[in-house]
């Protein structure tokens, strides 16, 4: 009966050893919170292009008004010292004109100084965006080829102990496989203990002499009185 019980132990370390490699498989990182950091990223490197294309265009169109602006106001200006108008009214009408294309080319030029500054800053923040969205890329890469790597050795792993599992199970008789199953699925995984020191291995409360005595005769299965697992005595 002591190989049978040495056999339920070795089953019952086993099934300890593939819990723990499902529970590492379970608790691997596997990068979804990091590729969703990158795809808010990419959004706000996306978003930070269209601002620098956006000013890019501002700019060139104020740019261009401006040099309309600028080519009436020398024409309108050309047209006054010429000589050819004499007309005193015309004359004032065309100063008038480029007074006002004057206040537009100085407001134009205001408005492309600051379109200047917001698109080098929109540009330096785009910058930004990219060397960040860079640097997450290659996080959410490294962290996908531990992932993988991790998850093949822990699966390896695992089919190494589910073929030690059906091989330790296959030593035991048809009743004590049972009994060690039942118990397995009533106390959070753990069949069998051994009685160390005069204490049960599971619950870690004194175990009766009278108990241990059977315990290492070992003619039968014998039970904690205080939690009901399995004891195994040690030689």
């Amino acid at each position: 009966m002591r190989e049978q019980l040495l056999a339920s132990y070795e089953l019952q370390q086993i099934d300890l050893a593939l819990r723990r490699l499902q529970r590492e498989l379970s608790q691997l990182d596997d990068g979804s919170a990091l590729r969703q950091e990158v795809a808010a990223q990419e959004a706000r490197h996306q978003a930070a292009g269209r601002q620098v294309h956006e000013l890019d265009q501002d700019l060139l169109d104020t740019e261009l008004q401006m040099k309309s602006k600028e080519g009436k106001q020398k024409d309108c200006e050309h047209k006054m010292y010429s000589g050819l108008v004499r007309n005193p009214k015309e004359l004032a009408d065309m100063q008038q004109e480029v007074g006002l294309l004057t206040a537009a080319v100085d407001r134009l030029a205001d408005q492309a100084l600051e379109l200047m500054d917001r698109l080098e800053q929109a540009r330096t923040q785009a910058q930004e965006a990219a060397a960040d969205l860079k640097a997450l890329q290659e996080q959410a890469a490294e962290l996908q080829a531990r992932y993988q790597s991790d998850s093949a050795r822990l699966q390896q792993e695992l089919e190494a102990e589910t073929a030690a599992r059906k091989q330790a199970a296959g030593l035991l008789n048809a009743g004590l496989l049972r009994k060690y199953e039942e118990l397995r699925a009533r106390k959070g995984g753990v069949a069998v203990v051994k009685a160390t020191n005069g204490l049960c291995g599971g619950c870690h409360i004194s175990v009766p002499l009278d108990v241990l005595r059977r315990a290492h005769a070992a003619q039968d299965m014998v039970f904690c009185d205080s939690c009901g697992r399995l004891l195994l005595a040690e030689a």
